[in-house]
């Protein structure tokens, strides 16, 4: 039957001091989940699948929920609190209950579950509820299997050496396996180096407290006398929880297990008690890798038979059974084309990492046969028959010994430039040593300011202590030059052909400036090569390159202008509706010229009476040498209007009155206000709206016409006005100190 608490937290209640019973401000939950969080499941085959197990190897079946599916979830967040941020978690009542902050201190899901694990049975002290967890079969591929979990519990601190001893079991059976429980099973959460079970009353601030982190109220902590420590409060809501601990157990490789995870509330069914399993922490797959290591790193995967060997190294990867040896079987790959015993030594197929070693290496040769052979490939497997992925190896390969050729060769350079010899090794055993006449021991020898037909020689050593010479000549390219010469007369608009002389393999590039432009041609292929130039001053190349290399330059031209010497004036206008501009020419020239307008001008030397507009005129002397010019004579500016005395009908076409307005708050044409050029209107005097019967509508006066505040809304007295037509009278004041007096009507369109 069930036992009810409710007598003891009265008791509780009268013995607690009135100072933990004073209002204090409410805890609110952050508006963000702090800490845990959690996620509802209805596919525990998928949950132990994509988050409990770890490696690429999952031989595992048969999966199974046991209780409630509210019970069983995936939570994250939990590294500040409970020190695993994600994982599984296995909970007497709703997962969502263990969402921080911690503001109850009897956090409860009543399942009404009353069918007692048999497992869990002989590990709790009192009838058990509420039973959640999980099962499997799995295959191990390796001696030991291990997982990381945290135990968390409401029963913390109050009911600690009661009958609500809430209990958990891990519980393993399978061959090799003789325990207490159920088929043979043994229970591997354990409290460490000890055959205590953990629980509520085994690890709590009393015994094995160094597994224990106190998460209590301050009014439950008082009651215990175990001390106020809010380290989790806005994380997690379990007033108490392990550290983390690690389950780990011993299995016979390929052989087939079944675990059974579960948890169980034992007296009744109130307050809730969880396990935390930690993600990809159930590893049942192979922790070695195995790997080929060549005693001349240069020599990569490749033996040389007779003189380049190596090692096979065995590695651990994890520190779980580190105390342990480690039996490593391994066998020969069938894709081998090495023969064992032929090409190298027989191998022992099966080694053993020492306890408290990380590694352990085996040699390995290539015998030096004799034989002409292509290069063959030997490949060693971890012999792990139950693995249900490609299995590690080492890949290697073995060749023949070549002997060592080197090829002489004659390297061609630029006059005056350094050059890089490096000598062609087509056949040998790398790595290569290299010893040239100067003592230089680098791959390639750098040689400044050679001199043609000078020879260097260099010595040769492979890894197989094979000894080759070769000579290397030095050479040098014809040195390019580019050329150029004389002085050319140039008209403008016309384009002239310069003429340049290369020296040289083609394609050729060359830069060149006028003055200070600049200019680049490149994939020149003939010579004498004709640059277009289309503008005066001295051409100059500033630099030349050929296929190769890069060359001198000798000479420069000069291109002088001839024919007429042109400078215009405008006399502008003075009124925008005027026409009196004036243009005059000014032009120097020794030859017979004439002018030519593009339109009918009284006078082709000072063409007058000339109003807003485009005007083009081509001065062409006896030679064809031409100038023209195009010029644009402008409506004169509101300063100068002002300034010239226009009338007042030309100053006010730089004031816009607009003739309708729609004020509905579309953000369109919402005011009824004045827009004016700024240099021109000095202020508004007045502006004045009425209706149709001459009813004042709105009125504002005195103010500058750029501010933007001052309009009409279509309001008055707060009121929209309806549609119609409505009056306005403006008077404005000119910089130039003139009155203007203007009306009109404006349309009002909601």
């Amino acid at each position: 039957m069930q036992h009810y608490r409710s007598f003891i937290v009265w008791i509780f209640l009268l013995i607690l001091p009135l100072s933990l019973f004073e209002t204090k401000a409410p805890v609110e939950a952050p508006a963000s989940l702090i800490g845990i969080s959690t996620k509802s499941t209805n596919n525990v085959d998928l949950l132990v699948r994509d988050v409990l197990l770890k490696g690429d190897c999952f031989n595992v079946e048969n999966i199974n929920q046991i209780g409630s599916i509210r019970g069983i979830g995936f939570f994250e967040g939990g590294n500040s609190s409970i020190g695993i941020e994600q994982g599984i978690i296995l909970a007497t009542g709703d997962i969502s209950n263990s969402h921080g902050p911690n503001i109850f201190n009897s956090m409860t899901t009543d399942f009404r579950d009353t069918l007692e694990d048999q497992f869990l049975k002989s590990l709790a002290t009192d009838e058990l509820f509420d039973n959640v967890g999980i099962e499997f079969d799995f295959i191990p591929q390796k001696e030991v299997v291990s997982f990381r979990y945290v135990f968390a519990s409401e029963e913390y601190c109050e009911y600690v050496g009661s009958e609500f001893n809430d209990v958990f079991g891990f519980f393993v059976n399978g061959p090799g396996i003789s325990g207490p429980f159920a088929n043979g099973a043994i229970n591997v959460a354990l409290i460490p180096e000890s055959d205590e079970f953990v629980a509520i009353n085994n690890v709590n601030w009393k015994k094995n407290s160094n597994y224990y982190v106190k998460n209590e109220l301050e009014v439950d902590a008082f009651f215990c006398g175990s001390g106020y420590a809010p380290n989790h409060h806005a994380e997690i809501e379990y007033d108490g929880f392990t550290t983390v601990l690690t389950a780990t157990f011993e299995v016979i490789p390929c052989q087939t297990y079944h675990i059974r995870l579960v948890v169980g509330d034992v007296g009744d069914a109130q307050l809730d008690s969880a396990v935390f399993l930690e993600a990809e922490s159930f590893d049942v797959g192979p922790k070695v890798d195995i790997r080929y290591v060549p005693n001349i790193v240069e020599a990569g995967k490749t033996m040389v038979e007779g003189c380049a060997d190596g090692t096979i190294l065995f590695e651990r990867t994890d520190e779980i059974g580190f105390d342990r040896e480690l039996v490593v079987d391994f066998v020969l790959n069938s894709s081998s084309t090495a023969s064992e015993g032929a090409d190298f030594p027989p191998l022992i197929k099966q080694i053993v990492i020492p306890a408290m070693e990380p590694s352990i290496s085996i040699p390995i040769s290539a015998f030096q046969d004799q034989q002409l052979e292509d290069t063959e490939k030997l490949v060693l497997d971890l012999d792990i028959p139950c693995y249900c992925q490609p299995k590690d190896n080492a890949l290697l390969f073995i060749k023949d010994q070549d002997p060592l050729i080197l090829i002489p060769d004659t390297l061609t350079t630029c006059p005056e430039e350094s050059i890089i010899l490096m000598p062609s090794v087509i056949a040998g055993s790398e790595p290569f040593q290299y010893q040239w006449q100067n003592g230089t021991e680098e791959d390639n020898l750098i040689v400044g300011n050679a001199q043609p037909g000078q020879t260097y020689q260099v010595t040769v050593t492979d890894i197989c202590g094979e000894v080759a010479n070769a000579e290397m000549e030095v050479d040098f390219f014809t040195a390019p030059k580019a050329s150029l010469a004389g002085i050319y007369d140039w008209c403008p608009g016309q384009s002239l052909q310069i003429p340049v002389e290369f020296v040289g393999q083609g394609p050729f590039q060359l830069e060149y400036q006028i003055g200070e432009e600049r200019f680049f041609v490149d994939s020149i292929m003939s010579t004498p090569y004709s640059l277009e130039v289309n503008r005066p001053g001295d051409l100059e190349i500033t630099r030349f390159l050929d296929q190769n290399c890069e060359g001198t330059i000798e000479g420069g031209v000069t291109i002088q202008p001839v024919g007429p010497v042109v400078r215009s004036n405008v006399i502008p206008l003075l009124c925008p509706d005027a026409k009196d501009a004036i243009i005059e020419l000014f032009i120097e020239h020794n030859r017979n010229y004439e002018i030519v307008w593009d339109t009918i001008v009284n006078d082709a030397n000072r063409p007058s009476g000339l109003g807003p507009g485009r005007y083009r005129y081509n001065v062409i002397d006896e030679d064809g040498c031409r100038f023209s010019e195009e010029i644009l004579i402008l409506r004169p500016k509101l300063e100068e209007i002002l300034r010239n005395g226009c009338s007042a009908s030309q100053i006010l076409d730089n004031l816009f009155i607009p003739t309708a307005f729609s004020p509905n708050n579309d953000g369109r044409n919402d005011e009824f206000r004045i827009y004016s050029n700024p240099d021109v209107v000095a202020r508004v005097k007045a502006m004045r709206v009425f209706d149709r019967w001459g009813n004042l509508l709105f009125i504002q006066e005195d103010f500058i016409p750029t501010n933007k505040s001052i309009f009409w809304d279509g309001k008055h007295k707060g009121s929209l006005m309806s549609n119609g037509v409505y009056i306005y009278q403006i008077e404005i004041e000119t910089f130039g100190g003139i009155i203007e007096q203007l009306s009109g009507s404006v349309t009002l369109m909601r």
